[in-house]
């Protein structure tokens, strides 16, 4: 290569060098100068914006209304849903938090979504102690002993046999009272909440992992253990009576009261057992024509 196709070559390179460092500070200011002009129009479109800002409001908050929607705090929880538990608000999305409830559309498909099956289910089992009631003027039982000759001097009863003899008669009662020479713990019965038992509110050992008490019921309305009951019917609950273990009710034996102030919110109670829960149960928990409230 001679010397003159050298020299032109160098020269090429430069003009070429010189040539992109001249677009690059072309597209720099012109970025500089478009910057300048749309933050001048963002300042002067403001209050066009705040204006629409507000009435998109308007509407989020009359969409809210008619949806019934209310935005809640995405706190942990541990939810049950059927027979299974979940973890609530375990893991959250980096925008969930600024989203609120009118803003999101669930969409529900035809698929098949098997992800439950690695979630741990409900466990079916529960242990219930029989319950008496003694007289205000006796003293509580110290052992079966005791309580056995209470019964027999009719100082004291099965819990509410006055009131409510159905809500808690036992599984394999008789069998319970006759059993003796027992020193340690032992399962007696294993029954459901089914047949002559339909109607049973037992009271029992646990670990927590049963369904979840529904708060929507209340001792005031008198059904609030029959409905966490007849979900664990559903859910096919077996009931291990516990003996010679026992719990006893004081003071005093129950009887009926018509005056009792609490009778006002039966009906309430009742109807809304009736007319929402139990079709919400059926849905989480299925169908059994065998379980009753």
């Amino acid at each position: 290569m001679t010397l003159n196709s050298l020299v032109l070559k160098r020269y090429f390179e430069i003009f070429f060098l010189v040539f992109l460092l001249c677009c690059s500070c072309f597209l720099v200011l012109n970025n500089v100068l478009n910057g300048s002009q749309l933050a001048t129009f963002k300042r002067q479109e403001l209050p066009k914006v705040a204006q629409n800002f507000n009435f998109s409001n308007k509407i989020t908050q009359r969409l809210k209304v008619l949806l019934g929607c209310h935005d809640h705090p995405l706190i942990f929880e541990k939810r049950q849903y059927g027979k299974y538990w979940l973890l609530k608000n375990f893991i959250r999305g980096r925008f969930s938090e600024k989203m609120g409830c009118s803003e999101a559309i669930t969409y529900c498909t035809n698929g098949d979504y098997t992800f439950f099956d690695n979630l741990p289910e409900v466990v079916k089992r529960v242990f219930p102690i029989p319950v008496f009631e003694v007289a205000k003027t006796s003293s509580v039982p110290e052992s079966k002993a005791e309580l056995l000759q209470m019964l027999k001097d009719k100082v004291a009863i099965p819990f509410h046999k006055f009131t409510c003899k159905s809500c808690h008669m036992v599984p394999g009662y008789d069998k319970w009272l006759n059993r003796t020479n027992v020193t340690t713990m032992e399962i007696i019965e294993v029954a459901k909440r089914e047949d002559k038992f339909a109607f049973w509110e037992p009271f029992y050992i646990s670990d927590n992992r049963e369904p979840m008490f529904d708060e929507r019921v209340t001792w005031e309305g008198q059904s609030n253990k029959r409905i966490q009951n007849y979900a664990m019917c559903l859910l096919g609950f077996n009931y291990h009576v516990l003996h010679p273990a026992f719990l006893v009710h004081t003071p005093g034996i129950k009887k009926p009261n018509l005056k009792d102030p609490r009778l006002k919110y039966v009906a309430p109670t009742n109807s809304l057992i009736r007319k929402k829960i139990i079709p919400e149960y059926r849905i989480l928990y299925g169908k059994n024509r065998n379980c009753r409230v």
